[in-house]
């Protein structure tokens, strides 16, 4: 007898409760309705953003993959090259190829103007990307104090921030252009600063070696 009564009293209070939750729609109907519009806007711009995103990646991958192709049956394709890294994200590499290969020939003038194509809004690394390629033409030329300044006013602060970016090579040049000015304390902190964080890297190696001649 007791055990009907608690199953009359628990379905007495799901009735309850439910009779409530009709009275609460009822009461806030329109609200519930805004709620809903808004939740399943939220949504489409959520499944957009991702869509193009998608499809953008895609595209970059897809360029990507013809500027490899196009690299190798030379540098008479540079203008198809171009217009396919401007595709951004991946697809930079062929700017960035394209530049070293100039880089490599002495065609500073050249592997300046590829790497200006490349800004922030590509995304931070190859915005680093850029700035060590640009470092690379200023060291050849001996243009020392210009990779000090540049590494001094923010290039330091970009590489500390985007630990993802692979800083060996930036800072073997900067520490080099320390040395070469006759600033053997600061060319010192930075080998030690490579061969601590990269010690298996081709730059890696030589800042060991260099600090063994900077005793």
């Amino acid at each position: 007898m007791k055990s009907k009564e608690r199953h009359e009293i628990k379905e007495n209070e799901l009735a309850e409760i439910f009779k409530k939750v009709i009275y609460f729609f009822e009461d806030y109907k329109r609200e519930a309705i805004y709620a809903g519009i808004v939740i399943l806007g939220i949504l489409l711009i959520y499944i957009g953003a991702w869509a193009y995103n998608s499809y953008k990646v895609s595209v970059q991958n897809k360029s990507f993959n013809e500027e490899i192709n196009l690299l190798k049956e030379g540098s008479k394709n540079k203008d198809k090259i171009l217009k396919l890294a401007k595709k951004g994200g991946v697809a930079t590499f062929g700017i960035f190829a394209l530049a070293e290969e100039h880089l490599k020939k002495g065609e500073y003038k050249e592997a300046l103007a590829l790497i200006k194509e490349v800004k922030k809004s590509s995304g931070m690394i190859n915005y680093l990307k850029a700035e060590a390629i640009k470092i690379q033409v200023n060291y050849a030329k001996k243009e020392y104090d210009k990779i000090i300044n540049l590494y001094r006013g923010k290039l330091k602060t970009l590489l500390k921030e985007n630990k993802e970016f692979p800083a060996d090579l930036i800072l073997f040049y900067v520490a080099n252009s320390y040395e070469s000015k006759g600033d053997t304390d600061s060319a010192r902190k930075i080998f030690e600063e490579i061969r601590t964080n990269f010690p298996y890297s081709s730059y890696g190696i030589s800042a060991a070696k260099k600090l063994i001649s900077l005793r």
